[in-house]
C-alpha cells in the first residue's frame, strides 16, 4: 500500500514514481502550465484510464463489456470542479475539456443545451444507455439508425462518443501498455502468489480428508 507521506513511501515506490514523471513529462520537466496536458494525461491514466482498461478486461471473462470514451467538447462541463485556484488561460483550460464526470451531462436533464450538438450527443447517450437497460446490448436494433456498439474483446473495442460516433480500438495503446508493464504484471504475479498460498493448504487438507 503505497502512502502520500514522502518519509513512508519505500525506494522502489520512489523509482516508479520517477519512472513515470520521465515518461509522461520527460527528464526535464518545467513548471506545470507548460506541461498542463501531460500531466493531465498522466493523472487521467493513473487514476482513471488504466483501472478502467483492467476492470473491463477481467469483467469480460464473465460478461459482456461495452467501453467508451466522451471526446464532445460542449457547452457544459465540470471543468471548473477541477481547476479552482488553477491560473491557467481559457484557450489552456477549453483544451482539457471533455474532464471526468462530464457524459452525466448529457445523460441527466441537467442543462437545456442551446447547442444542437450537445442535444444531438445526448440523444444518443440516452438511447445507448436506454438501449442497454432495456435489452442487455446498446445497440441491438438496425432501426434505430445509430453506430453499432461492438463488445471489448481483446482488442479492446470502445465507442468514441461524439456528435458522430465511432468504433475504435486499442485506447492510448502505447499508455496502457506502459501501465501494464510498470504496475499491473507486478499486481498480477503477486495476487497468483497470494492465491497460491491460500490454495496450497486447502489442497493438502482436502488430500488429508479424503485419505490420498
Amino acid at each position: 500500500q503505497s502512502s502520500m507521506n514522502k518519509s513512508e513511501t519505500t525506494d522502489e515506490e520512489r523509482l516508479l514514481a520517477n519512472l513515470v514523471k520521465r515518461f509522461y513529462v520527460g527528464k526535464n520537466a518545467g513548471e506545470l502550465s507548460t506541461h498542463i496536458q501531460d500531466f493531465v494525461d498522466m493523472l487521467t491514466d493513473s487514476y482513471l484510464l488504466s483501472p478502467d482498461q483492467k476492470v473491463a478486461e477481467l469483467a469480460l471473462r464473465y460478461v459482456p463489456v461495452y467501453n467508451y470514451r466522451i471526446t464532445h467538447s460542449g457547452q457544459y462541463s465540470n471543468l471548473p470542479l477541477y481547476s479552482q485556484g488553477k491560473d491557467f488561460d481559457s484557450d489552456t483550460l477549453e483544451s482539457l475539456k471533455p474532464v471526468h464526470s462530464d457524459d452525466l451531462l448529457y445523460l441527466f436533464e441537467f442543462f437545456d443545451f442551446p447547442s444542437e450538438d450537445d442535444r444531438k450527443v445526448r440523444q444518443l447517450m440516452v438511447k445507448y444507455w436506454t438501449n442497454f437497460a432495456k435489452y442487455g446490448h446498446p445497440s441491438p436494433l438496425m432501426s434505430d439508425n445509430i453506430t453499432q456498439w461492438l463488445p471489448y474483446t481483446s482488442e479492446k473495442n470502445y465507442m468514441e462518443l461524439n456528435v458522430e460516433p465511432v468504433m475504435k480500438k486499442y485506447v492510448e495503446k502505447e499508455r496502457m501498455t506502459f501501465w501494464q508493464r510498470v504496475y499491473w504484471n507486478n499486481r498480477e504475479r503477486e495476487i497468483e502468489a497470494s492465491q497460491s498460498m491460500v490454495m496450497a493448504p486447502l489442497y493438502y487438507m482436502l488430500r488429508y480428508i479424503r485419505g490420498y
